[in-house]
């Protein structure tokens, strides 16, 4: 997929969130919104974007959308951990849960 294109809807997303977050979910039913919107971003997931997703989802408290990140996270640790996006940006009540996890994999890969 094209970068900027990606990049493009991924703000685009942020914003549906954004606006959702701030309506009133009860009258506007926005919910089904975010969840649609979550599930896209499900799809998107990548080793290049993973660190920004996660953000996203902390901050608008997207538990569906972290909890599936944390499982991308947990299933490629060994290869994701040593790269230096990874070492500097996870944050690290992420990094303990990850380290105490039973699902971490630990397993790398040589090609």
């Amino acid at each position: 997929m094209n970068t900027s294109k990606m990049s493009y809807r991924l703000v685009q997303i942020q914003c549906v969130i954004l606006c959702s977050k701030q309506c009133i979910p009860a009258v506007f039913q926005v919910w089904r919104v975010v969840d649609f919107c979550c599930q896209y971003l499900e799809r998107e997931v990548s080793e290049e974007n993973y660190l920004y997703l996660q953000e996203l989802a902390l901050l608008y408290s997207l538990e569906r959308l972290d909890t599936f990140i944390d499982h991308f996270i947990l299933m490629r640790f060994a290869t994701l951990s040593f790269t230096p996006d990874f070492l500097r940006d996870i944050p690290l009540h992420k990094l303990i849960s990850y380290l105490s996890s039973d699902q971490v994999n630990l397993t790398l890969l040589i090609c």
